[in-house]
């Protein structure tokens, strides 16, 4: 707590007796009604020292104590300046940074702890608490609560962190089903991942019509080792490509189906799907694997 000169309002030599003295560091400042960060670290203290500067009794405001050798005072007047305080009070609250109602004292610490509301933690509610960084945390006010949102992770992580770059580019869909906010999921369960957990990892997909939230979304792939190109599938049906459904295969040339287990028409002899004598796109056969070609008009054998 930074406090300046108490001013001249006190500043008198009569003694005061049954007087009291308030000072407020609050009243009269700008945005003293809805507390800013500015003046709460204004107000902020752990420790509060009292100096008393001057003595105001006895005329003892005309002595220069400052200027004198104190050997040449008479230690007869000195011994009659006193200060004399029969109480003081301070009033505060706990910086809990509008995210509390209660403080109270910890029989452990013997420290008082904030009671945090808004889904805000730590001793002080200077943070969101794990699950709740769709957006920074921000100090709560008289007027504002300003509360922690949970991040939209459908059900498959606990736990989230805030990523600037990720609401700038509106990658985050929050619970409300819009893309506003930075929450990115952290250890997405389920063979989940994505920023909501709402993808599957490598080597399973999320089926047709199954939604984010359905409690096992993610089914494992079934390519074929032989005409796959690898164990990955489509994903899902955001990332479903032209003739691809979600849980389709990317098969190597010459090979076709959802997992890529048969040979494309042209070819034969599974697993080798070697080209037929009969071009498919050259002949009229019904199978260019059997029997004679028979080429199309202006084709050559």
């Amino acid at each position: 707590m930074r406090v300046g000169s108490l001013g001249t309002s006190f500043g008198k030599s009569e003694v005061f007796c049954q007087h009291s003295i308030h000072i407020s560091l609050i009243n009269g400042r700008p945005s003293a009604d809805d507390l800013s960060p500015e003046l709460l670290e204004f107000t902020s203290a752990r420790y509060i020292r009292l100096r008393f500067q001057r003595i105001r009794t006895l005329n003892a405001d005309l002595m220069m104590f400052a200027h004198k050798d104190p050997r040449e005072i008479d230690p007869i007047v000195t011994r009659r300046y006193y200060y004399s305080v029969k109480d003081i009070s301070v009033g505060g609250m706990c910086i809990c940074y509008g995210h509390a109602r209660a403080c109270p004292l910890d029989p452990v610490t013997n420290k008082s702890r904030c009671e945090c509301e808004h889904n805000t933690c730590g001793d002080s509610c200077d943070q969101c608490c794990p699950g709740f960084h769709q957006k920074p945390w921000r100090a709560g006010t008289f007027l504002t609560k300003t509360e922690c949102e949970a991040c939209n992770c459908h059900g498959k992580a606990e736990e989230c962190y805030y990523d600037e770059n990720v609401a700038r580019r509106n990658l985050s869909l929050n619970i409300h089903g819009k893309y506003i906010g930075g929450g990115v999921c952290i250890n997405c369960t389920r063979n989940t991942a994505g920023i909501n957990c709402e993808t599957c990892i490598d080597g399973f997909f999320r089926p047709k019509g199954i939604s984010p939230n359905y409690p096992r979304p993610c089914q494992p792939c079934h390519c074929d080792p032989v005409g796959s190109l690898n164990e990955v599938c489509v994903k899902d049906e955001k990332r479903a490509q032209r003739g691809l459904a979600p849980g389709s295969c990317h098969c190597k040339p010459g090979f076709r189906g959802v997992s890529c287990d048969r040979c494309a028409r042209g070819y034969t002899g599974y697993p080798d799907c070697k080209p037929c004598n009969c071009s498919g796109a050259g002949s009229t056969n019904e199978d260019p694997c059997f029997g004679s070609c028979n080429c199309k008009v202006r084709c050559l054998f």
